[in-house]
């Protein structure tokens, strides 16, 4: 990966995104930096895969799982609270990790529409 300069959406400042931003995360997931395209199918997923300026010409086929978003989150902070006890960070704390992700992906889904764009549409319960 190359250096990227980028420009921010809402402030209009410019950054550079460096490979060592990333290396974290393939040191720490042990995620693999190859791919054997041998394969006649490859299944990539991911909250926000149906971004239209960035991905949506990668793909032959778009599948979108789509669900009652306030029990995908109560089931999701049931996990969360189970997993960390009396460290739990709370929802409503304005520094929440998973409250930013939440404001995210609705803003996603009202701008870009996946359900539309989709090949087959599976509603999660």
């Amino acid at each position: 990966m190359n250096p990227e300069t980028k420009t921010c959406q809402n402030c209009k400042a410019g950054f550079t995104i460096e490979p060592e931003d990333f290396a974290f995360v393939f040191k720490t997931l042990r995620i693999s930096r190859t791919f054997d395209l041998s394969k006649r199918i490859m299944v990539i997923e991911g909250v926000f895969m149906f971004h239209p300026q960035l991905l949506n010409d990668l793909w032959d086929k778009q599948i979108y799982l789509t669900g009652d978003i306030d029990k995908i989150d109560a089931r999701r902070i049931k996990r969360e609270q189970e997993k960390w006890g009396s460290d739990y960070f709370p929802e409503t704390h304005p520094d929440s990790y998973f409250r930013q992700v939440t404001i995210a992906l609705q803003r996603y889904i009202q701008q870009y529409k996946p359900e539309k764009v989709a090949d087959l549409v599976l509603r999660v319960h």
